[in-house]
């Protein structure tokens, strides 16, 4: 049985009647409760579930002063419905995240661009004042020059931002053809409470409180903007109160911060002291099995070891050669000898990387507090190689993507042998 809720909604101080699309989120949550404040009647749109459910709006110290509408940003009707009586949309409603855009791009495709489709569309058919879009700096890509500002082109380097950015061009045509009042505006990295805990600032924070390493990849100095998300808010009033239909607003703190600065600044607020960097994390995996039936796996559809992402096309080069003498005529037996030849060799490029990290490199806190197990097949070879570099007899079989030659210079470069 869904819960009934009995909604009163206070006397507002102005007459404009705001949907926010996405209203129950991270972002969509404070922009509700801080239009609230404002003295707008705020209508919060978010997708429908069985539970009546309303995410993070749910212990809302206001609820009882805004509505909800759950409903699909995908469903045209639904979201005409909703945008009744409305003068304004802030549309903050997508599907976020780059790596599982790369799994399911139609999903991005269905909700950030068919999603921004309907908003625009019903706007159009119902006259309405504004619409605000909420884009994200993504569609930016790699930046060209720095600072990126508004005139710096749109680049889709994943099918997430390259979502957001189809999103952006189809509100340009409608501004330009239809004569929708709308505005877009861009923003760089957010923070604050109801964060998904998984993102960098809450997970530093909880391994703080909770005395863990903290994730520190590389020296640290990858650098980004941030901004505190009830600063982002603001800057949506502003724009919505200010801004001209048509133009393009990136929002941000105006200060870049990398990593290691971050955690500092973190640790310093609660005056901790914790050991950075004691553990390494690094995207790896491999399927069991590369030739199952008449299905067979290569290159990244078999394995991926980053930072070795590039070993996929050596690997794929031998894969196909060795295919080619198979596929016409197979039998078990072949399918069972691929599979173990490119088990070897998904182990040779994954003792190859590791290599890097447990050699005698002690210039920073980093490489001092670092640990790792061992696989068996790389703690059996450092046995030998403590008293001499490797031999091609360390390495059974031909289908290795790296040798003893590759192995021997990272001991040398290292000073494991002079």
């Amino acid at each position: 049985m869904h819960r009934k809720r009995i909604r009163i909604i206070k006397s507002i101080a102005t007459s404009s009647t705001i949907l926010i699309t996405g209203a129950t989120g991270f972002i969509g949550s404070h922009l509700t409760e801080y239009l609230v404040e404002k003295g707008y009647s705020v209508i919060a749109f978010d997708r429908y579930n069985s539970n009546n459910n309303w995410g993070w709006l749910e212990d809302s110290n206001y609820k009882n002063d805004f509505q909800v509408i759950l409903g699909d940003i995908r469903d045209y009707d639904s979201v005409s419905k909703a945008m009744v009586g409305c003068d304004t949309v802030f549309h903050l409603a997508a599907l976020i995240g780059i790596p599982y855009s790369y799994i399911s791009p139609l999903a991005y495709i269905r909700t950030n661009v068919e999603g921004t489709y309907n908003v625009l569309e019903a706007a159009k058919n119902l006259n309405l004042e504004q619409v605000l879009i909420t884009s994200t700096s993504e569609t930016y890509g790699t930046a060209q020059y720095v600072p990126i500002d508004e005139k710096h082109p749109l680049v889709g380097q994943s099918p997430y931002s390259a979502s957001k950015a189809a999103s952006d061009h189809l509100v340009f045509s409608y501004i330009r053809t239809f004569k929708i009042n709308a505005i877009i505006t861009n923003c760089s990295n957010n923070y604050g409470p109801r964060q998904h805990p998984e993102k960098l600032i809450p997970k530093l924070i909880y391994n703080i409180i909770n005395n863990k390493s903290l994730p520190i990849y590389g020296k640290g100095k990858n650098s980004r903007e941030w901004i505190f998300v009830e600063d982002h808010c603001d800057a949506l009033i502003k724009i919505y109160q200010r801004g001209k239909v048509g133009e393009f607003y990136n929002i941000g703190s105006n200060y870049n911060i990398d990593n290691l600065t971050v955690v500092k600044k973190l640790l310093s607020t609660v005056q901790k002291k914790i050991k950075i960097g004691k553990n390494i994390k690094f995207n790896a995996g491999a399927l069991d099995r590369a030739w199952i039936g008449n299905c067979v796996a290569i290159g990244l559809s078999s394995s991926f070891i980053e930072p070795l992402e590039a070993s996929s096309i050596g690997t794929s080069i031998q894969q196909t050669f060795f295919l080619m003498h198979l596929l016409i005529n197979y039998e078990q037996a072949d399918i069972d000898f691929y599979n173990k030849k490119f088990q070897l060799m998904t182990e040779n490029i994954r003792d190859f990387v590791l290599l890097h990290y447990i050699t005698d490199k002690k210039d920073s806190l980093f490489w001092k507090e670092l640990k790792l197990n061992l696989p068996k097949s790389l703690a059996n070879n450092l046995k030998k190689w403590k008293y001499r570099l490797p031999l091609e007899e360390d390495f059974a079989g031909k289908y290795f993507l790296f040798n003893e030659s590759n192995f021997s210079i990272i001991l040398k470069v290292c000073f494991l042998f002079n």
